[in-house]
């Protein structure tokens, strides 16, 4: 993961971020890209939710969603985008 250093992102301003090619995931305030996923890593993220989300449903465990962003903390900004995440 590419940090920028120079840019300092909240998570407000980084939901109006304009999309490009990459992720991007402000880390203790500092703004960090990653390549997006392709074909493969789709398909991988796919049939992994797939299988999350068939055991948290049969056992009642919560819930379980794709790319969604996840704020871990506020200050300094830590938002995190993980390809499949469980609450």
């Amino acid at each position: 993961m590419a940090a920028i250093p120079t840019m300092r992102l909240t998570p407000d301003e980084l939901l109006r971020m304009p999309e490009d090619e990459w992720r991007y995931e402000p880390i203790d305030g500092e703004l960090h890209r990653r390549a997006a996923n392709g074909l493969t890593e789709g398909g991988i993220v796919g049939e992994l939710l797939c299988a999350v989300s068939t055991t948290v449903r049969a056992g009642g465990l919560g819930v379980s969603w794709p790319s969604v962003g996840c704020i871990l903390a506020a200050d300094p900004p830590t938002v995190l985008g993980p390809s499949v995440s469980f609450l």
